[in-house]
C-alpha cells in the first residue's frame, strides 16, 4: 500500500519543493524586534519623565507616586488623570 501512495504523489516538472524556513533566524529576527521595542520603550520614559519636568524629582518620590498610581482603583480619577496627561484637562 505504501508503494501505491508513493506513486501517486511523484512530482511533475512543473512543481518544486518548498524552501525550509529558517526557524532560527526567523526566531532571532523576532528577539531582536522584542529587544528595540524595549529599548524604544525605556527611551520614551526618559523623555516623559524630563518633559514632565519629573527629572528635578527624587528617584523614591517619584516611584512612591507612580506606585500609588499603580493602586489606585478609582477608575474617575485615573481618567482625570489621564485626561489631565492629553492636554484635556
Amino acid at each position: 500500500m505504501a508503494q501505491t501512495i508513493i506513486a501517486s504523489k511523484q512530482f511533475s516538472g512543473d512543481h518544486t519543493m518548498r524552501k525550509p524556513r529558517d526557524f532560527d533566524s526567523a526566531l532571532r529576527a523576532l528577539t531582536d524586534k522584542t529587544k528595540a521595542l524595549k529599548e524604544n520603550k525605556k527611551r520614551q520614559l526618559g523623555e516623559l519623565i524630563m518633559a514632565t519636568g519629573a527629572d528635578a524629582l527624587d528617584m523614591e518620590l517619584l516611584a512612591g507616586g507612580l506606585l500609588a498610581i499603580m493602586a489606585t482603583t478609582d477608575s474617575m480619577k485615573k481618567e482625570d488623570w489621564r485626561k489631565h496627561g492629553a492636554g484635556k484637562g
